[in-house]
Formats: structure tokens, C-alpha cells, sequence
């Protein structure tokens, strides 16, 4: 049963190497994921890239906020204010409020919070190109 956990976290964590394909994740966490050898390195290049992808994200809604109007900056300001909320609330209830070992709901948080924040910084990335300017 133990080995069964423990190929579930495995398995987690590697959900968020197989999802890289689908998302253009570092280079960085590419290596990174590709020579961790326990769910805890894995967990750890994760954490790393969530670090990586928070700062892409903070890039795109400086360059979205600067391209609006002030009453639309205004506005988006509480929108990312809302989606930081329900993305750190998502991220608890994963890692605190669901039932399983700990490495399984670790890997589960790790990956919502990775996901979420790329396809964030995605968004904004694609908003701030379709208002075009500076």
C-alpha cells in the first residue's frame, strides 16, 4: 500500500512535467524535472518554476495595466485581486482540505498552483498583445 502512495505522488508530480508540452515552461525546469529522482526533487523543480512563472506573470499585468485606461486599470486591479484570492483558496483546499497522503496532496496543490499561474500569465501576455503599443 505505501509503494501504491507513493507511485500516486510520483505520478502527480510527473502530471506537471507531462503537462510542459502543452505549456512553455523554463528551460530550466525542463533539466530540473528530468533529473529528479524522488517526489521531493520533483516537488522542489516545481516550486522553483512556480517561482519562474510568478514573475512572468507580475511582468504581463504591469505591461496589461500600463496599455489601459485608468478606470479599466482600476478595474483589472480588482480582477487580479479576485483571481489571486480564488487561486490561493483553490490551492488550500488542495493542500489542506483534501484527503490523502501528504505527497499525493502536495503534488496536487504544486500543479493546480503552476497551472494556474502560467495560464494567468498567459492571459494577460495575449491581452496586453492584443491592445498592442508600448
Amino acid at each position: 500500500m505505501k509503494n501504491m502512495k507513493i507511485l500516486c505522488v510520483f505520478f502527480v508530480l510527473l502530471s506537471a512535467v507531462v503537462n510542459a508540452e502543452d505549456r512553455n515552461y523554463s528551460q530550466q525546469f525542463a533539466r530540473c524535472s528530468k533529473v529528479a529522482s524522488s517526489s521531493d526533487a520533483q516537488a522542489d523543480c516545481v516550486t522553483a518554476e512556480i517561482a519562474v512563472q510568478k514573475k512572468r506573470l507580475n511582468i504581463a499585468f504591469a505591461n496589461a495595466a500600463k496599455k489601459l485606461a485608468p478606470e479599466d486599470k482600476t478595474y483589472l486591479d480588482k480582477v487580479q485581486h479576485e483571481w489571486i484570492t480564488w487561486r490561493d483558496d483553490n490551492y488550500n483546499f488542495l493542500a489542506e482540505h483534501v484527503s490523502g497522503s501528504f505527497g499525493a496532496t502536495r503534488g496536487t496543490s504544486l500543479d493546480f498552483m503552476l497551472r494556474s499561474v502560467f495560464d494567468r500569465a498567459s492571459e494577460l501576455e495575449m491581452m496586453s498583445d492584443e491592445m498592442g503599443g508600448n
